[in-house]
């Protein structure tokens, strides 16, 4: 497991990628709903010496209703000089290994989708969702 803390410099830029948001038609009365959340991690290295970092959170509901809501935020980074020869960044997965290894970067991404979407959903006067610190497990 790979502590890209190691491996990159502090010097990270942040910004909202984007949100979308639709709201659904009430679902019948009676019916039980399941908020599902859904995470996904985009890792880029094309830029030499760079890492950009794009976390995407989605909730939905099961049965479809209330809403949908989709949360991205971004980051960039510089790898250090050490990074750059110790990782081989072209050979590796390098999202499956920031998602399974420790990263400053990735936890702050996440910690910044998770209030974004405790904001917008108690935009409307209800308490707010609020979603894990961490990358939701796939649904078994």
């Amino acid at each position: 497991m790979i502590n890209f803390d190691n491996y990159l410099n502090t010097d990270y830029t942040f910004y909202l990628e984007g949100i979308q948001y639709r709201r659904l038609q009430p679902a019948a009365p009676n019916t039980s709903l399941r908020l599902a959340c859904q995470d996904h991690l985009d890792a880029d290295t094309a830029e030499a010496g760079k890492l950009k970092l794009t976390f995407t959170r989605k909730l939905t509901f099961e049965p479809a209703g209330i809403y949908e809501l989709t949360v991205s935020y971004g980051a960039a980074a510089t790898i250090s000089a050490q990074g750059l020869t110790e990782v081989d960044w072209k050979n590796i997965n390098v999202a499956d290994e920031i998602r399974k290894g420790n990263c400053t970067l990735l936890n702050n991404l996440i910690s910044r989708t998770s209030l974004q979407i405790g904001q917008i959903t108690s935009s409307s006067g209800q308490a707010p969702v609020i979603t894990p610190p961490g990358i939701a497990r796939p649904r078994q």
